[in-house]
């Protein structure tokens, strides 16, 4: 039996896991601030339609770039993010017959979201063309591509959406989507490039809500469509996309930044989680003028990051 020093140090201990756990998770989603809304007051900003360009890279390596551009709609006071993917290239290891990688390029891909002031989701729309190769150095041999369209309408809180996709060498496939429900409130990704966030103080929280109800509709109509096409279908891998949360979190002290340029600047930072565990995504803002100059999410052994050129 535990001597009573050891006893009171276990539940001292046991209090302080559980308050810090407490603290850092859970209050903040029953006592949250809000998340600080997206930069949409400026109507000039949208007006302008500056366009911002970022830089892709996988573990310090070039993946590729991306074009944001934000569009004012006067006529619902409505916004639209625009983003434009270009010559993304993804390998992805495999062993077969002396090659060692299987390599995905995107010449050019489009993703669009329009959401209201608040950031309610109105409208999503996706398209691009990829293009499969066996390789990834000199010698590489096609797989061939596939040309994909997705689109969806939000009507009574309930996103509706059809996609379509045209194999090479293959007929097109059309297929509407089953309805996914669309709940108030931000739903644009943490790692989603936005120009600029407003209301940035240190220590302040929120939560987020990670929820694409395009990429969920998709996922399910692509599950289902494999199911009808092959007998390997019911266990290809697809599933339903589900929402979650994430507890916003800015740094007690802003930070400098040390940007592609070699430039220096001082700069708020936000880290996302989903649970106890380090953060899995990260945020950069500019401490003058609010400027959001990177994104960064890690997983396993992986750093995703988008940083801004300008």
């Amino acid at each position: 039996m535990p001597t009573r020093f050891t006893t009171w140090a276990i539940i001292l201990f046991w209090f302080s896991t559980t308050g810090f756990i407490v603290h850092r998770d859970i209050w903040p989603r029953y006592m949250s601030e809000g998340p600080p809304p997206l930069k949409l007051d400026l109507v000039d900003e949208a007006t302008s339609r500056v366009p911002v360009r970022w830089i892709i890279t996988r573990n310090g390596e070039k993946l590729g770039s991306l074009t944001t551009e934000l569009r004012y709609v006067e006529t619902d006071d409505t916004f639209w993010f625009d983003n434009v993917y270009r010559e993304l290239r993804l390998s992805f290891p495999i062993s077969l017959a002396g090659v060692d990688q299987v390599m995905m390029y995107v010449p050019e891909a489009e993703t669009n979201i329009r959401v209201t002031r608040d950031g309610d989701l109105r409208e999503q729309k996706l398209k691009g063309t990829l293009q499969f190769f066996l390789g990834n150095g000199q010698f590489r041999l096609p797989l061939g591509s596939v040309a994909a369209e997705a689109t969806g309408v939000v009507r009574d809180g309930v996103l509706e959406s059809q996609f379509r996709i045209d194999p090479s060498g293959g007929s097109a496939i059309k297929k509407s989507l089953d309805p996914v429900a669309v709940s108030a409130g931000q739903v644009l990704n943490p790692m989603m490039p936005v120009s600029r966030l407003r209301d940035i103080q240190p220590g302040r929280r929120w939560v987020i809500r990670k929820v694409d109800p395009l990429a969920q509709a998709v996922t399910a109509g692509l599950s289902q469509l494999a199911k009808e096409k092959s007998p390997l279908g019911a266990i290809s891998g697809l599933g339903t996309a589900t929402s979650s949360e994430v507890v916003a979190t800015v740094r007690t002290q802003p930070e400098w930044l040390v940007r592609r340029n070699g430039a220096t600047t001082h700069c708020y930072v936000i880290d996302y989680r989903t649970g106890p565990n380090e953060a899995e995504a990260t945020t950069w803002v500019s401490v003058d003028g609010g400027r959001v100059l990177r994104q960064q999410a890690s997983w396993l052994d992986t750093t995703l990051r988008f940083e801004r050129e300008d």
